[in-house]
């Protein structure tokens, strides 16, 4: 089972959006992190709940998400919210992030 913030991190590039997951504190959790490929789609298939960010931006482009696993332990996958494509990209491309927490 996962909790979920209620709001995006922010976009940023991977390692900067890792970074804003694991040093989150809201609510007092300190266990907070990126969600795995899976998981991302998971609160992806629960849009309706979760409130991702699905809408075009200025320039007609949807938003993508990190997720924590990588392809070929380089380039980290990340999901459409248009349509839950999911492709390997480069660390430094700009992305939103949401992070998850495991409840036990």
């Amino acid at each position: 089972k996962l909790m979920v913030q209620k709001k995006d991190l922010g976009e940023f590039d991977w390692e900067t959006a890792n970074s804003m997951c694991e040093n989150s504190t809201l609510y007092g959790y300190t266990d907070w992190r990126m969600p795995t490929r899976e998981e991302m789609m998971v609160l992806y298939n629960n849009n309706d709940k979760v409130k991702l960010n699905n809408g075009p931006d200025y320039w007609g482009n949807y938003t993508w998400y990190w997720t924590s696993t990588l392809k070929d332990l380089r380039y980290p996958y990340a999901i459409s919210c248009k349509d839950g494509k999911i492709s390997a990209m480069q660390p430094s491309n700009l992305h939103n992030v949401r992070a998850v927490r495991t409840i036990q």
